[in-house]
């Protein structure tokens, strides 16, 4: 799952729920919101957002939820997603900004998990990830997995992607990690 605070609420949208055996996976779609005053969870009942994933990732932008990513596994397939949504906690409304279905064509990012996020002003950086491509086979793991080291950024001005040309030495791919604005002009990789 992701949790985002906002005001005086925190909201958690999405996660997975693995058995023991790691053989049966269950992703959530659900969408919660948690009050700091009362300490009372409720489930909020909206439409239009993310499908059930895990993997993805969350970040506040311009009082907005801003959800990119993640995947949906079935315990014989895997589907990576690199959708964008954004959730206004004022109407309660998601909207879908947007995808692209054929990966990274250098106008969106390609589908992947566990990347990193960063918000500022009107931006928000993406950096990294993982991607497992193929599929398993008659019991063989025949799939690949990808880790990304390709930096992105989101407009929020004109729902937009484009991608970033690193200077300098950048980080090496990299996947799960924690990721934060410094001084209004980095984005800090951690991990």
């Amino acid at each position: 799952h992701q949790a985002v605070a906002h005001k005086h609420h925190l909201y958690i949208t999405g996660g997975e729920f693995t058995s023991p055996s790691q053989m049966q996976f269950y992703h959530h779609r659900d969408f919660w919101r948690l009050d700091f005053a009362t300490f009372c969870w409720e489930e909020l009942k909206t439409v239009g957002g993310p499908s059930p994933r895990s993997g993805h990732r969350a970040v506040l932008a311009k009082n907005k939820i801003f959800v990119f990513g993640g995947f949906y596994d079935t315990g014989c397939d895997v589907k990576y997603f690199n959708d964008t949504f954004l959730f206004d906690p004022a109407d309660m409304k998601w909207t879908k900004v947007g995808e692209d279905r054929r990966g990274d064509n250098g106008n969106w990012p390609s589908p992947r998990s566990a990347c990193g996020l960063g918000e500022f002003e009107d931006t928000v950086f993406l950096f990294g990830g993982y991607t497992k491509m193929g599929k398993a086979l008659g019991g063989t793991d025949e799939s690949r997995g990808m880790v990304h080291n390709d930096t992105w950024c989101f407009d929020l001005k004109t729902n937009g992607w484009s991608k970033v040309r690193k200077a300098g030495i950048p980080p090496t791919p990299r996947c799960g990690f924690s990721s934060a604005v410094h001084k209004k002009r980095n984005l800090v990789v951690f991990g």
